[in-house]
């Protein structure tokens, strides 16, 4: 019942579910048993490769969830994949997979006549283990998940865990078979493939799931499209990639990049998204390190802004050095000054956009002009995505609880930022 709970869950939104599996109807002879043939698996695995490439060829993103010898039938399809169809995949879950062959004596004397091929050192499963390994050499292009239950008498925990690095291992209560049947959500399995599929920090505040994932698609097109001609990007292609990177929690490589690719250097636009990723991983991680960093990418930027007349680059940086002047140091005389600062760049601007509305709301709000702040907010709010929603509201919110100490829930001003960026 494990696909129907999930098919209820409203943070899966946007995410569509199709059955994948073994018909015993097409090999009658073999009866309803654990353990189909190598026959079986390769035709399966063959039909699945081909439902990526074409059933499901307009998804951006592929999760396989695989049970036992589906497990099986999922590593072999998407190593019969091309490069481009595997990076659609974003999440593999192997669950009481014999990933390295059937090693249960009692097991193997019990089916011997069928399951022959699929014991361990036979040659389907080394083929089997030798490709993973020279395709994926131990590091993967989705997110991986092997998953072992604590009473398991088909499979054993070597054969199901062994074949794979320890940080991809886990372990839930069940058996076999109760490991993924249940009638109810109070279940180790059901929790477990919620949580792969929607664990996103970077959108973990924002509630229209729906959006959410279908953003994550696109990122991940957008990564697949780009990366491979990274030095060959102008710098609205290097842009996109850096927020994809990030949006798919890639911060790391979005920091490597904008530090090193040619086009970064000296480019206030650039600097500011360095800034960004920082400043969003000091208010995670609370480490002064990173809001240091942070200032140091946006005052530079605010420089190179203003010797090149680059207004709204200016306006951009100069905010968000009024926010870490009040993190940092709790400098309110700084913090304002910038504000004030950000406020005049916001006004010469010619076009009235998401930032540039942003903008005037947060420097009215570190002025304690509160009746402003909400105007301009209220109207970036009517415009701004998904992920301009989130950046605003961290923004406002940490800025507001800083200045004025109020962490009630019931705030009004809270209660206004919540249902205009998180609702």
């Amino acid at each position: 019942k494990i696909p129907y709970l999930l098919a209820e869950e409203k943070r899966l939104d946007g995410w569509d579910m199709y059955p994948f599996g073994f018909n015993p109807n097409v090999n009658p002879k073999l009866g309803k048993e654990v353990w189909a043939t190598i026959k079986d698996i390769n035709r399966i695995s063959d039909n699945l490769s081909s439902a990526i490439k074409y059933k499901f060829g307009d998804y951006d993103r592929i999760a396989i969830v695989a049970h036992s010898l589906g497990g099986l039938v999922a590593q072999r399809a998407i190593l019969n994949l091309d490069e481009t169809n595997r990076s659609r995949i974003s999440h593999l879950l192997l669950m009481g997979t014999p990933n390295n062959g059937i090693t249960n004596d009692a097991v193997k004397k019990l089916w011997k006549n069928k399951i022959s091929e699929l014991i361990q050192d036979q040659p389907y499963i080394s083929n089997l283990r030798t490709d993973w390994a020279n395709t994926f050499k131990a590091s993967y292009p989705f997110e991986l998940k092997v998953v072992a239950s604590t009473k398991d008498d088909y499979v054993s925990k070597d054969s199901n865990l062994d074949p794979f690095d320890k940080k991809h291992w886990v372990t839930i209560s069940g058996d076999h078979f109760s490991m993924v049947k249940t009638e109810t959500k109070d279940n180790d399995a059901f929790h477990l493939i919620l949580e792969t599929l929607t664990n996103n920090n970077f959108f973990n505040q924002f509630t229209d799931e729906e959006e959410v994932n279908l953003l994550l698609g696109e990122y991940d097109s957008v990564i697949r499209k780009l990366e491979p001609h990274l030095d060959d990007l102008d710098e609205r292609g290097l842009e996109k990639l850096i927020h994809a990177l990030e949006g798919v929690g890639r911060s790391d490589d979005a920091i490597k990049i904008l530090k090193t690719h040619e086009i970064a250097q000296n480019d206030s636009d650039m600097l500011r998204n360095l800034g960004d990723i920082y400043k969003r991983k000091y208010l995670s991680d609370s480490k002064a390190s990173d809001g240091q960093s942070a200032f140091d990418c946006y005052n530079k930027a605010y420089k190179i802004a203003k010797k090149n007349n680059e207004i709204e680059d200016a306006y951009l940086s100069a905010i968000n050095l009024a926010f870490l002047n009040l993190m940092l140091e709790e400098d309110i005389q700084d913090m304002q000054k910038f504000a004030k600062r950000a406020l005049k760049a916001a006004a010469k601007y010619p076009l009235e956009n998401v930032w540039n509305l942003a903008t005037i709301a947060e420097a009215n709000l570190y002025l304690g002009k509160l009746k402003k702040t909400k105007k301009y907010y209220k109207k970036a709010a009517k415009n701004a995505g998904v992920r301009d929603k989130i950046a605003i509201y961290s923004n406002a919110y940490t800025a507001y609880v800083m200045l004025t100490k109020a962490e009630d829930p019931n705030d009004k001003f809270v209660k206004f930022l919540t249902s205009e960026f998180l609702d």
